[in-house]
């Protein structure tokens, strides 16, 4: 729908840092960094402001408006807003950690650690083109990743051993754990034509299902030259986890 300036505007605030040297001068090193990002959103759902607007969501307002009434005093709709424009506050956070040990003339240990997280407030959009604010569903994920490496130098042999692990989880949370329903509404538009438009009133079948993905891959490995030719060899293994569900039933579901 058409929206003015000041229901379009995105404000976004993006700040970090980073700091690292030597624990040991020669030996041991660190690095640290941090980055986070705060946005402000505006949420605008069946915001019927002007005609155009009723023309694209086909319904009318005062149509919008009787339905509103009608679930707030029969089916128990609550009286927070569920239309027009609301404050959406995304975040996202990413740190990253990495140290280095030599431990010998020939031996290098290498640490590395991220993690990110995301906060995204009712982006969860529900089956129909006009969903209350009741039918959304917000989103959290969060991310872990760790790579420890070794490397080992002897003569033209060098040999390498890599461990790999990785877990992440998404959650979606309903903004009610009500079922969700379905309302046809036929309107007289301000265009003279008559609108047809499902409504999405309740839940929302993205549910509180929490998913997660575990992964571990070992990697070793071996280089060496010979003559003007070089020789690799290695051996992977892998490993992985998941966990991952759609509920269509209660709680949320219809």
């Amino acid at each position: 729908m058409g929206r003015g300036r000041e229901l379009r505007q995105l404000d976004l605030f993006q700040w970090g840092g980073s700091v690292g040297g030597p624990i040991v001068p020669g030996r041991l090193h660190f690095f640290v960094a941090a980055d986070r990002q705060d946005s402000s959103e505006p949420l605008a759902i069946a915001d019927l402001r002007t005609a155009r607007d009723e023309i694209e969501a086909q319904v009318a307002a005062d149509s919008l408006a009787r339905m509103l009434d009608i679930l707030q005093t029969t089916y128990g709709l609550g009286a927070q807003p569920q239309v027009g424009v609301f404050s959406r506050r995304p975040v996202a956070n990413t740190l990253f950690a990495r140290l280095d040990w030599m431990i010998g003339e020939a031996h290098r240990l290498t640490v590395r650690h991220s993690y990110s997280t995301f906060e995204s407030p009712h982006n969860g959009v529900g089956d129909q083109i006009v969903a209350l604010f009741e039918s959304r569903s917000s989103a959290v994920s969060r991310d872990h990743q760790t790579l420890v490496s070794l490397r080992s130098t002897r003569g033209s042999v060098e040999n390498e051993a890599r461990l790999g692990i990785s877990f992440s989880s998404r959650e979606l949370t309903a903004n009610t754990l009500i079922p969700r329903g379905f309302v046809r509404v036929r309107s007289l538009l301000p265009d003279g034509a008559t609108g047809d438009a499902r409504l999405q009133f309740g839940g929302n079948r993205l549910c509180s299902v929490p998913r997660f993905e575990r992964q571990f891959r070992l990697r070793l490995g071996t280089c060496q030259e010979q003559g003007g030719a070089v020789l690799v060899r290695g051996l992977i293994a892998e490993r992985r986890v998941r966990r991952h569900g759609v509920v269509i039933s209660e709680p949320g579901g219809q």
